[in-house]
């Protein structure tokens, strides 16, 4: 669903139609639900509705997320956008290279990096970091070396664009 964790998960019951999977068994690593061991399909129809389960999704922003803007129809293609000071903002492209694009991937949750785009894309609001300088091992992209937040003096025709791995 694109949310960073889940809150709470529990059983909410009430659904309707048939029941396509049961006893999920995931480690955390998955892309998704189908990724998961599960009990046999026969098993599945065995379930009842009041056994539904459900989840609350996190949905806070901590600052340093990031996200990134699509350029087209493809989710992990298109600007690098962090969220610091409640307000999303860009990041500046000068010397933005494939080693932060890694960081900034693996934060979204895909394997790495496959390139970063030589093409800009102009955002809008705050440009908030540049000069982003990752060692590689860094977990969040506001981990790397870069300016202080909200002091680049770079204009959104420069905003950092990147395409992720599809594999997560």
């Amino acid at each position: 669903l694109g949310y960073p964790a889940a809150t709470m998960a529990n059983t909410v019951g009430g659904g309707t139609g048939p029941i396509l999977l049961a006893g999920l068994e995931c480690n955390g690593t998955e892309c998704d639900l189908q990724d998961c061991s599960t009990r046999a399909l026969t098993e599945a129809k065995a379930c009842q509705h009041f056994e539904d389960a459900g989840v609350v999704c996190d949905d806070s922003l901590a600052p340093g997320t990031v996200r990134i803007s699509p350029i087209g129809e493809q989710p992990y293609i298109g600007r690098v956008e962090i969220y610091i000071n409640d307000v999303w903002g860009t990041v500046c492209g000068f010397n933005f290279d494939l080693v932060d694009a890694d960081v900034g991937c693996r934060q979204l949750h895909y394997s790495g990096a496959e390139k970063v785009l030589d093409q800009f894309s102009s955002g809008t609001g705050p440009i908030w970091i540049e000069d982003v300088a990752c060692v590689g091992v860094e977990a969040r992209l506001l981990d790397c070396n870069h300016t202080d937040p909200g002091q680049s003096p770079c204009t959104h025709v420069f905003d950092a664009q990147i395409e992720c791995k599809q594999t997560c």
